[in-house]
């Protein structure tokens, strides 16, 4: 099981699995929140600020701000690339089986399979209006 999802993974190139990163990133953030402290302590390694950064983590945790610290984990790696991002990855089909919200979304890309990136692309592609532009009437 874990080994298709792996292929499906690795077969991403750089750029479609940060798509993908995106794509399902609230529903990761919000799938880690209890867990943040530990999930950071196996992905931090693999970015470019991993001892401040976990004391950040660790802090926000404390203070019960467990969905930003989870929030600033992301942001993490995303700035550190694309290997950062895999080890990600592989650290959530490791983690699958103690997190139910984890485990749903990676069966999810499981399942979609090569579909996943068409539906991807597409979400990306919607256009997105901004706040601005909804408060505003358009005149006559």
């Amino acid at each position: 099981h874990s080994s298709a999802l792996r292929q499906t993974l690795r077969g991403y190139n750089d750029i479609t699995l940060r798509r993908v990163t995106e794509f399902y990133r609230q529903r990761i953030e919000e799938a880690i929140e209890e867990c943040v402290e530990a999930v950071s302590l196996m992905i931090l390694p693999e970015t470019k600020s991993c001892e401040h950064l976990y004391k950040e983590i660790q802090r926000l945790v404390k203070d019960g701000s467990h969905r930003q610290a989870s929030e600033r984990l992301l942001d993490s790696v995303m700035e550190s690339g694309a290997q950062a991002g895999r080890v990600m990855w592989e650290t959530f089909i490791k983690m699958k089986f103690g997190n139910p919200k984890l485990r749903n979304i990676l069966q999810e890309i499981e399942s979609k399979g090569a579909n996943l990136r068409m539906e991807v692309s597409q979400s990306l592609m919607e256009p997105k209006v901004s706040n601005y532009l909804k408060g505003k009437r358009i005149r006559k």
